[in-house]
Formats: C-alpha cells, sequence, structure tokens
C-alpha cells in the first residue's frame, strides 16, 4: 500500500509485514525509487483518472493500492504471476 512507503533521511523505506504480522522496514534502493515514484506520479495516476473521467477527481479515491492492475483494483498475486510469465517468455 501507499501508506507502507515511508521516506526517511537516509530514503525511501517500505513497512513490510512478515510471519505472525512482525513489522520490517527494508530499504528501497535509489533506482526503486525512481521508478515507483514515476510509477505512482504517471501510470497509476493515469489508471485512476481513466476509471474516473467524468466521475469524481482521482484524488477522491482511496490511495492505498500502490498497485493496481489495467481495472483500478489491487494488483494481486495471480496478476504477478501472469505478468512473470509473459516476461520471462520474452
Amino acid at each position: 500500500d501507499l501508506g507502507d512507503l515511508v521516506r526517511s533521511p537516509d530514503g525511501l523505506v517500505l513497512r513490510v509485514r512478515g510471519k505472525g504480522r512482525h513489522e520490517r522496514l527494508a530499504p528501497v534502493g535509489r533506482r526503486a525509487e525512481a521508478a515507483i515514484t514515476a510509477w505512482v506520479e504517471g501510470e497509476r495516476r493515469s489508471i485512476l483518472a481513466a476509471l474516473l473521467a467524468g466521475t469524481a477527481a482521482a484524488t477522491g479515491l482511496p490511495p492505498d493500492p500502490l498497485f493496481l492492475n489495467k481495472h483500478g483494483e489491487r494488483f494481486g498475486v495471480r496478476g504477478l504471476r501472469r505478468l512473470i510469465v509473459r516476461m520471462a517468455r520474452r
């Protein structure tokens, strides 16, 4: 979720929950941070805007899911698997 990305003095940190709901902070590298920023400010925003065309502003949606599918829903495990398989075949 977007709320799990935290800016720290050392850069971007991702809050992850593991077994037993233990919470850990994982540093995000510069290249990954740049890619995430580009996604959030670009393609993700475009998907939300396209879904809301003519209705409400994209900022009115709950901003929770970081990665969205083409329908504006949370990107699930199956979708991720299909994406990896498709990219591996290239």
